[in-house]
């Protein structure tokens, strides 16, 4: 082979090196500006910003309230949590502090002890963390009693349905919708395969003390 050729060669395999070399970076900087703009998507919601809030003051009260018989009521300041769930009228309580989770019992006034667990801490915060995170929610403008809202809709969760449902429940096809006034969370609606609930909702960021305190009237279970 003469030199000639073995120059053309040579030139030849280092442009085509750097062909590869350059479709190689168009392709990784564009999977990357991809992946920015759908994390941008993600977290620029009215969701992200109402868990932003949430998480930044870890101070916070929560209510979801479907009637009289049927609400949910979270609150939370730093390391200390309650759970108030009204279901059919029965409510259970969940206090957490000190690291521990007590399970307060309204008729028998009586209260349990399970030492180590805090799962009540951060449950609501994770639920909404999971779907912010994961998921690139369907954005619209809806009605509700004759006012629109902007509406946020996911998938994956069954967390804020209250009332008893005998359907099996599949998760991933659960469908949950979050109505914002401004930045203001108002209602919660959750459909399950063709049954829908909907919740009003109401977000605090004062608690006081005396709501993780065990009332005096009741005796360890």
């Amino acid at each position: 082979m003469s030199k000639k050729k073995k120059i053309i060669i040579a030139v030849s395999s280092v442009i085509a090196i750097l062909v590869v070399c350059l479709i190689i970076f168009l392709v990784v900087n564009n999977q990357s500006k991809t992946n920015a703009s759908d994390e941008e998507n993600r977290t620029n919601t009215r969701l992200s910003k109402v868990y932003e809030k949430m998480n930044d003051k870890l101070t916070y009260s929560f209510e979801a309230t479907l009637d009289n018989e049927n609400k949910m009521v979270i609150k939370r300041k730093n390391n200390q949590a309650r759970k108030d769930l009204t279901l059919e009228g029965e409510l259970t309580t969940q206090i957490v502090r000190d690291g521990n989770t007590y399970l307060l019992q309204e008729d028998t006034k009586k209260y349990y002890e399970y030492l180590n667990n805090e799962l009540e801490l951060t449950e609501l915060a994770t639920i909404i963390q999971d779907l912010i995170n994961n998921q690139e929610p369907t954005k619209a403008q809806e009605e509700l009693d004759g006012d629109k809202y902007e509406c946020e809709e996911y998938k994956g969760t069954s967390y804020f349905w209250l009332e008893p449902i005998e359907q099996s429940i599949n998760e991933e096809e659960t469908t949950i919708k979050f109505y914002f006034k401004g930045n203001n969370l108002k209602y919660i609606k959750t459909i399950i395969n063709d049954e829908e609930e909907l919740l009003q909702v109401n977000i605090e960021y004062n608690v006081d003390d005396s709501e993780f305190e065990i009332p005096s009237e009741y005796q360890k279970g």
